[in-house]
């Protein structure tokens, strides 16, 4: 029976949404063609008020309205005057993605574009963010949601390891109502599972519409003590609340894994490619790009502003459409895969234009490679972060001709050691840049060639050491590190075994042998004034492939793979480089960095802090987890983190009272999905493969902001530009903050209006009180993510004295 009524014992909601997916197996374009057809049958479906269905949600994502306007407008009108009338609900993201797979800022400018795009088109967003088949999310995104007026969340899963309605709370404190749902096709057994958990409802029936023939449904047949109501998410919701208050139901805190043991854990190692590049592009977009853009509008004298803040808008929407939830779990079809390629090559190009044309309206000329006849030419190294930077940095040049590097001045007029490669017109240096600035370093030119002393020397040796007294070095076969009076021995290694899942699944095959590579007896040492570097190579020979895709095959493929470690002069780390070609189908290569640690507790980066992974209990080993940049173990006194440089799979594995940190370098399986033989050749990753990682002993204080700020500036780091006319002022900091302990995640230029805004992150559990100081400032507002008005700062002197409570981002738009 179908009732309207308030005045029931017992509801079952029927709500209706689209499932649909934007690409994955299927291209974008015949997605949006089906996509088209279901939404004129919708039309006509909501023009029935003797249908079931009354209201329709048409999903989580925006990015339909455009996909909509670009080739039906008539079509978005329509579904504008539904919405308008409340019986077509959207939103609240621009495009669905992975929570675990996702940076923080990307999270808000995904909600940012959401909003925009409503406005645009006329819509309404629907005030629960509605997430189906999302599994996994990271523990800050009720702090994101809540700052854009969302306080609920839906998250449709299979089968729910906690089948009830309860609050989950962010590190902050701030919480969001979830509603998980266990996808059943009856309503009848909906009925009785939910009962078990909500004796005193509400009930909630999904249906989901995939095709033009699927949006019409009988009404339900139910016991007689349960009426149904065409309903809406709002509805139901309100209904929860006045059953039951959220401060009242079971809370969660942290992340939420809403299925056992790691669920889909596969898809953080397939394509790995797609990953890493998406993340590398996330990093100059947000950490180089934007800020740059943000800094030349207000300091800077920019031609046609608004065509610069249109096309920042435009490559975060197709980096964000890359991060859609198919593409980064890797669930997509060869065809979909070059589509997002594409993409890639229009975010890089972008992204280089916005920068360049940002450092162009900024104080100095850089070269145009009109070349001046001088004896000195200038280099300036921008740091884009809020806070100092120290790191190598290369820069090629273009000199006079008979003009040679001879000495190398920083701003304070001191000499700084420098190496210089002739044949690629190279120069490289330890750079010093002052929070969010530049600084200047002046080369001085000679007629005589560059002394022997500052190019690169390569000897057959086996050993580099550090200024600090460490030391890498190859010994029987297997690569030793020495620090701080520790020796790790057989510090790395690579691990090669069969892989017979598919990019949701890892599954090993029957039998298999995890392969090692065996070090190449060709070892080199590569030195300058500013590094010291150990070339090494490792040779493993592999099976071709899985025969019927469960057991090893016959024969053989060489697989190289050629490492480099580098020591820099006056920096803690060791940077390696790991480079190979892989023609092999069906395994999963990992790079194995043992560290002499006994850690019960793995750190890694997340949306806004770090999330502590238990290494201990009857399984020891976490499995495999996503580490957008950043791991760190500890034990006692001592600790050591595991930089990246793109988005890699990570496990922790107990290994002889140790752990070891086991980095996917590869992980090659032709399917989508095995179960419905959905096949990709192109997931078997063949070709060439860089990946760059860094390790750094740490103390044991367990300063999640240090490793947070490293993280941030090895991902994106200094850029060094060759100038003809120098800054007027040789070292210049435009933004600072005076406490360590507070990092900046985002400066950006303001979704509206002129001025900057300024994101300050807080991962620490203690109350921070700090001053940023800004020149030239004249008011400073604290807003929401979501950029709307909450009060006013006093501005004394461009500084501007903030506090933020433990684990707590602070949004700032300072005015000029």
């Amino acid at each position: 029976m179908v009732d309207t009524s308030v005045d029931v014992q017992l509801r079952l909601h029927l709500i209706a949404y689209l499932d649909w997916v934007r690409e994955g197996v299927a291209t974008f374009d015949a997605q949006r063609a089906e996509l088209l057809n279901i939404l004129a049958q919708l039309v006509e479906t909501l023009s029935d008020d003797n249908n079931t269905i009354q209201h329709f949600l048409l999903g989580g994502q925006t990015i339909l309205l455009s996909d909509i306007a670009n080739v039906g407008e008539s079509l978005l009108d329509a579904i504008a005057e539904l919405n308008a009338s409340g019986r077509v609900g959207i939103g609240a993201f621009y495009v669905q993605t992975d929570g675990l797979l996702s940076n923080g800022e990307a999270l808000v400018r995904n909600l940012l574009i959401g909003r925009a795009d409503a406005k645009r088109y006329g819509m309404n967003l629907s005030p629960i963010a509605f997430l189906p088949d999302v599994h996994q999310q990271n523990a800050q995104l009720p702090q994101i949601l809540k700052n854009f007026d969302i306080d609920a969340v839906f998250m449709g899963v299979g089968n729910p390891v906690i089948p009830i309605p309860f609050r989950w709370d962010a590190p902050d404190n701030s919480n969001v109502l979830v509603i998980t749902y266990h996808q059943q096709d009856e309503p009848k057994e909906a009925i009785e599972t939910q009962r078990k958990g909500q004796p005193d409802g509400p009930l909630l029936w999904i249906h989901q519409a995939q095709s033009p023939d699927s949006l019409s449904i009988d009404t339900p047949q139910t016991p007689d003590d349960v009426v149904v109501s065409r309903s809406d998410l709002k509805a139901y919701t309100k209904e929860l609340r006045e059953k039951l208050p959220d401060t009242m139901r079971p809370a969660l805190a942290g992340e939420l894994h809403l299925q056992q043991d790691f669920a889909l854990s596969g898809r953080f190692s397939s394509r790995v490619s797609h990953k890493v590049q998406t993340a590398k592009q996330q990093a100059t977009l947000l950490h180089i790009a934007e800020p740059l853009l943000a800094l030349a509008l207000t300091q800077g004298k920019v031609r046609f502003p608004e065509i610069q803040r249109a096309l920042l808008d435009y490559t975060w929407r197709l980096l964000l459409q890359n991060q859609s939830r198919t593409l980064m779990a890797g669930a997509v079809s060869d065809d979909v895969q070059a589509e997002a390629d594409i993409r890639h090559r229009r975010i890089a190009d972008n992204t280089e234009r916005l920068i360049n044309t940002s450092l162009d309206t900024l104080e100095g000329k850089r070269s145009n490679n009109n070349l001046r006849t001088t004896d000195e030419t200038h280099i300036v190294v921008w740091n884009t972060h809020a806070f100092p930077v120290m790191q190598a940095t290369e820069v090629k040049l273009n000199l006079p001709t008979g003009m040679y590097p001879n000495v190398l001045i920083d701003a304070a007029g001191d000499e700084r050691a420098f190496h210089w490669d002739s044949r690629t017109q190279e120069l490289g240096f330890l750079a010093d840049a002052p929070s969010f600035g530049y600084t200047t370093y002046t080369l001085r030119l000679s007629t005589e060639r560059t002394a022997a002393y500052n190019q690169k020397r390569t000897v057959a040796a086996r050993t580099i050491g550090s200024a600090s007294g460490e030391s890498l070095g190859i010994n029987n076969g297997r690569l030793d590190w020495t620090y701080e009076g520790r020796t790790i021995t057989d510090l790395l290694s690579y691990y090669d075994g069969g892989d017979a899942g598919d990019v949701w699944h890892y599954a090993e095959p029957q039998p298999d042998v995890m392969m090692r590579g065996s070090l190449v007896d060709v070892v080199q040492v590569e030195a300058t004034p500013t590094y010291e570097r150990l070339i090494f190579r490792n040779r493993m020979r592999i099976a071709p492939e899985l025969k019927d895709g469960k057991s090893r095959g016959r024969g053989l493929r060489v697989l190289d793979l050629t490492t480099s470690a580098t020591y820099y002069h006056d920096l803690k780390g060791l940077y390696f480089r790991t480079k190979f070609n892989n023609s092999a189908n069906d395994h999963h290569l990992r790079a194995h960095l043992r560290t002499e640690l006994d850690a019960t507790v793995l750190f890694t980066d997340t949306a806004f802090g770090m999330v502590k992974r238990s290494l201990s209990g009857e399984n020891p080993n976490m499995g495999m987890q996503a580490m957008q940049s950043v791991a760190a173990l500890y034990n006692d006194n001592r600790g050591l983190a595991l930089f990246g440089r793109g988005l890699h799979a990570l496990e922790a594995v107990h290994d002889e009272h140790q752990v070891t940190l086991a980095l996917t370098m590869l992980r090659a399986t032709g399917w989508i999905d095995k179960a419905q033989e959905i096949a990709a050749e192109g997931a078997q990753a063949q070709g060439d493969y860089r990946h760059e990682f860094m390790l750094m002993p740490i103390d044991g204080e367990r300063d999640m902001t240090v490793l947070l700020r490293q993280a941030q500036a090895y991902q994106a780091p200094l850029r060094a530009y060759q100038y003809d006319d120098a800054p007027r002022i040789t070292s210049n900091s435009y933004l600072s903050i005076d406490d360590e302990r507070v990092i900046i995640t985002a400066i950006k230029p303001p979704q509206r209006g002129e001025g900057m805004i300024v994101r300050l992150t807080n991962p620490t559990p203690a109350d921070i009180g700090l001053h940023l100081q800004a020149s030239e400032i004249q008011q400073a507002t604290r807003i929401t993510m979501a950029e709307s008005y909450l009060d006013d700062y006093t501005v004394n002197n461009g500084q501007v004295n903030v506090t933020l409570e433990p684990h707590q981002a602070v949004t700032i738009h300072l005015r000029y």
